[in-house]
């Protein structure tokens, strides 16, 4: 089965179509284009909201992450690797970043470690095929805020990527930090 058909099996809907796709009780249309980088990677234009860091290897599943969460309103860019997302999160200052676990080269529960010791560093929710408990505890000691399964509902995820949004963004700043307490 191909990654659209199982997302129309999720959702209801064909990506190929531009059909309206029910995701819980928003609904989006995909229609924003993907423009290239220099690099090769695709980025979505800039809009306002939260800004969302997808790193992750498997091309069609970040296009897929990339139109549902720009549809609903997020700013996203996409690694997909651990050294192009330090070299992305360093101009874009993430308010989430959205790591798989299994990256090549360095893994997805190394940046998230990196990631998450940094003063005022943005939340990790990391994707993976793992789902041992011993798996889910090397997430959470490498600092990650919420360990979601593949394979995954994307209602599933966009419910805990906006309650981590949710969570944060009243403590963050215009550019991604927390400010200090006094």
């Amino acid at each position: 089965m191909s990654p659209w058909s199982a997302l129309r099996n999720l959702v209801g809907a064909d990506r190929r179509s531009g059909a309206d796709v029910s995701v819980g009780k928003a609904t989006t249309l995909f229609s924003r284009p993907l423009a290239a980088d220099d690099d090769g990677s695709l980025q979505h234009q800039p809009l306002r909201g939260p800004r969302i860091l997808v790193v992750e290897d498997d091309r069609t599943l970040t296009i897929l992450l990339s139109d549902v969460l720009t549809d609903l309103g997020y700013v996203v860019r996409v690694a997909y690797d651990v050294a192009q997302a330090i070299d992305i999160a360093a101009t874009f200052a993430p308010d989430l970043l959205l790591v798989d676990v299994t990256l090549r080269g360095r893994s997805g529960l190394e940046l998230c470690a990196e990631w998450s010791a940094r003063p005022a560093a943005a939340p990790v929710v990391l994707l993976t095929g793992r789902s041992t408990p011993e798996d889910l505890a090397r997430g959470k000691a490498a600092g990650a805020v919420d360990y979601i399964t593949k394979p995954f509902a994307i209602s599933d995820l966009l419910n805990r990527v906006a309650t981590v949004v949710q969570q944060t963004s009243g403590r963050r700043n215009g550019i991604g930090e927390i400010p200090a307490s006094n």
